[in-house]
């Protein structure tokens, strides 16, 4: 079996940069090697990258945004992240610590246990897997997740490839959150309209400061909240504010 230490120790140097803003003028595209990086130093058979779609909109808790399906079990894969998509999405919010699974059956091959990776049930899972999960505040959340028979990490590789796996994430939920803004089209009394009420006036109150009717602020807010797919009002400002249509 390969040397994953030595294979770490040797390419711990490349380019990664923490910080800057990565996802200017970029796509998903050109975070992809990144993410194949990471699965070769793990020694995993594929991988796939998870955001939690609630912070984007969507009913499904998880949505795959990236994935590597050139490998033989990739039906396996995609079965597991079907499987263990409310048990991921749970441990994402309530947790930073990666976690990892085994595939069930006599002759599965275990990963071997490095803290502070966590054990979880995965019971009936096709293919072992270890992923780590991401916070950005709000309900900005993701997931890398590893696939392979058989994982074997040091808790070096595990801390370097959790920060690894952080720049991917941010950038890529800041790509999949600018990608959702540009299909919200809120015109500019809709967004004053919306960034007032959010700094908590009423609508009486945005009526003065714009000079309008407060018919005509309520039509304009309760159209801002159809387009951002809100229930009311309250939704609408937070969703907003995580596309950055607002302060």
């Amino acid at each position: 079996m390969k040397d994953l230490e030595t294979s770490w120790s040797a390419d711990s140097a490349t380019h990664w940069e923490i910080g800057g803003n990565l996802s200017v003028n970029k796509s998903k595209a050109d975070f992809f090697p990144k993410a194949v990086e990471l699965q070769k130093r793990i020694g995993a058979a594929g991988f796939a990258i998870v955001v939690n779609s609630r912070a984007l909109g969507n009913a499904s808790p998880l949505k795959i945004i990236m994935s590597n399906s050139s490998f033989e079990r990739d039906e396996y894969a995609n079965s597991a992240i079907e499987s263990l998509s409310a048990t991921l999405s749970a441990h994402i919010n309530k947790s930073p610590n990666p976690v990892y699974w085994t595939e069930s059956g006599e002759d599965a091959n275990f990963i071997t246990s490095i803290g502070p990776a966590k054990p979880i049930d995965a019971e009936g899972a096709a293919i072992s897997g270890l992923a780590f999960p991401v916070h950005l505040g709000g309900k900005q959340s993701g997931m890398a997740i590893y696939f392979s028979p058989s994982i074997k990490i040091t808790r070096d590789m595990l801390f370097d490839i959790h920060r690894k796996v952080f720049v991917i994430l941010r950038e890529l939920l800041k790509i999949e959150m600018l990608a959702r803004t540009d299909s919200v089209s809120i015109n500019v009394r809709e967004t004053e309209c919306l960034q007032y009420a959010g700094n908590g006036l009423t609508s009486d109150e945005i009526s003065e400061m714009l000079n309008l009717s407060v018919h005509t602020v309520n039509a304009h807010l309760s159209s801002a909240t159809t387009k951002l797919d809100s229930v009311n009002r309250i939704q609408a400002i937070a969703k907003a504010i995580r596309l950055g249509l607002i302060t």
